[in-house]
């Protein structure tokens, strides 16, 4: 999904796509790159980290006036990213973005944040580096565009990630201001190399080559543990630093950081994205200050307008029922929330119409396949016999009763430990031996238990066609819903 059109909107690329042929003729490295095609229209391979990097200096010399060398194994910054980071910090500090003083966790060989906000805004910077490649790039980069009076390029040895900035801030005479106006950082995405390996094996080849070092790609315990660590710290320092901000390459992993701040008492925050072409990346920011008012991105105010509710056309020729609003109405109640367990309370029926309410208390949607497999074994054990004056019993192998093959025996093997509530060791068990003891410990769940999902329901009568409507009450399961939609969509046949 291309993704420009909820780039921000002062972006200076949003409306304006790099003008390669422009390019080519301003800049030598980019026109030693790049191809012209018969039509005369000028391209780059950008899978090729050379044509990426002059890409980056050609945007950063045309664009901004800064000269910007590249190492040739190091990350290499997409400038309109980058400079959405930049325009969603001036948002924060909308009423005085003038004369800021910023920390950059992380500024990697380009020192592109502190050079791009500082030519832009003039904004002074202390960037602290780990690594001594991109520590020594850093420096000259800042030295060969004279910002060294604004910018300070910091070793640090990475055992903390906010003290020796705010330290040698307190030291420097950067400037006169007691604290500090904000702190950013882009952390490495990933925990270990395997991560890393196992996460592209089934996904499509990406469109642009990696050029990251191994410290640009991998920290101990990924983004997450990192940024978790910069809240920690911000519990130490709080109004040291008045906005706290990191970005984050997941959207699952946005999930787990708003949850840690939440579990910190931290009620000030937000969390923005920034889009560019078909990349999509996501920041999170907090403060202990009450008087900082945190923006919405361009994509939260286009994705609130969006109606809430899922639509669905039913086929005219399903075979389950027929199809009228009556007969629909039935097979929904008699079969279809009878087989996920769901309760539901009429609102409306008539012959045009249905509307009620559909609560859960657990997941019986999901890994259905899965669900039938396990089925199918524990129906094969309630053919034999088994002690009754026990509480411990036998269970058998049930990869080798269903003569699964290695991915079915998997997900089988997963199920029947969830189910049993197994350690590892015992998952282990499960898996090399194919038998484990147990003592079967279910509970009824109470009746008082919140609903894991509560969604209003509506079949609708328009023209000739019945409609499914679908939509969320009081919770935020966005993700959930559709998978009960496309449950009810399987089984509408």
């Amino acid at each position: 999904m291309a993704l420009n059109k909820y780039m921000h909107p002062r972006n200076k690329y949003k409306n304006n796509k790099p003008d390669f042929k422009k390019l080519a003729l301003e800049h030598e490295e980019f026109r030693k790159v790049a191809k012209q095609s018969i039509d005369g229209s000028v391209s780059i391979d950008f899978k090729n980290e050379a044509c990426l990097r002059a890409l980056s200096q050609a945007l950063l010399k045309c664009d901004f006036g800064l000269s910007v060398t590249f190492p040739a194994d190091r990350l290499i910054p997409a400038v309109p990213q980058r400079l959405n980071y930049i325009l969603w910090l001036e948002d924060i500090f909308a009423d005085s973005k003038d004369n800021l003083i910023g920390i950059d966790v992380g500024c990697g060989s380009s020192c592109i944040y502190p050079l791009l906000a500082h030519q832009i805004n003039k904004w002074k910077f202390i960037a602290t580096e780990v690594d001594p490649v991109n520590l020594q790039y850093a420096k000259e980069n800042v030295e060969q565009n004279n910002f060294q009076s604004k910018i300070d390029v910091l070793e640090v040895d990475g055992s903390a990630i906010l003290e020796a900035a705010i330290d040698h801030y307190d030291k420097s005479g950067l400037d006169i201001k007691a604290n500090i106006d904000f702190c950013m950082c882009n952390p490495p995405f990933f925990d270990t190399v395997e991560v890393v390996s196992d996460l592209r094996e089934n996904r499509p080849e990406p469109k642009h080559v990696s050029t990251a070092g191994p410290s640009e790609k991998m920290v101990e315990g990924g983004e997450v543990e990192f940024v978790k660590k910069m809240v920690d710290e911000s519990l130490k320092f709080k109004n040291k630093i008045r906005v706290y901000t990191s970005m984050v390459g997941k959207k699952s992993s946005l999930t787990r950081l708003k949850q840690y701040v939440k579990s910190k008492d931290i009620t000030n925050f937000s969390t923005t994205e920034f889009c560019q072409g078909r990349t999509m990346r996501w920041a999170i920011a907090w403060t202990f200050d009450s008087s900082v008012t945190f923006p919405k991105s361009l994509f939260q105010q286009e994705r609130a307008k969006v109606k809430t509710a899922l639509v669905h056309s039913i086929p005219v020729d399903i075979k389950c029922c027929n199809y009228d609003i009556p007969d629909l109405t039935n097979y929904f109640k008699e079969n279809l929330f009878q087989q996920l367990q769901m309760k539901s309370a009429t609102l409306h029926q008539d012959l045009s119409e249905f509307v009620c309410i559909v609560t859960a208390r657990t997941n019986t949607w999901s890994h259905s396949r899965r669900k039938r497999r396990m089925e199918r074994f524990k129906q094969s054990q309630l053919s034999k016999p088994h002690p009754v004056d026990k509480k411990v019993s036998r269970v058998d192998n049930p990869c080798k009763k269903l003569k699964l093959d290695s991915v079915e025996k998997k997900e089988v093997v997963d199920t029947l430990c969830e189910e049993l509530k197994l350690d590892t060791a015992r998952r282990d068990d499960v898996t090399a031996v194919g038998e484990v003891s147990y003592t079967s410990s279910c509970e009824e769940s109470s009746a008082e238990e919140k609903p894991l999902i509560s969604f209003s329901l509506e079949l609708k009568l328009e023209g000739v066609y019945i409609k499914l409507y679908m939509k969320l009450i009081d919770c935020e399961q966005k993700d959930m819903l559709n998978q009960i939609l496309q449950y009810f969509k399987n089984r509408l046949v």
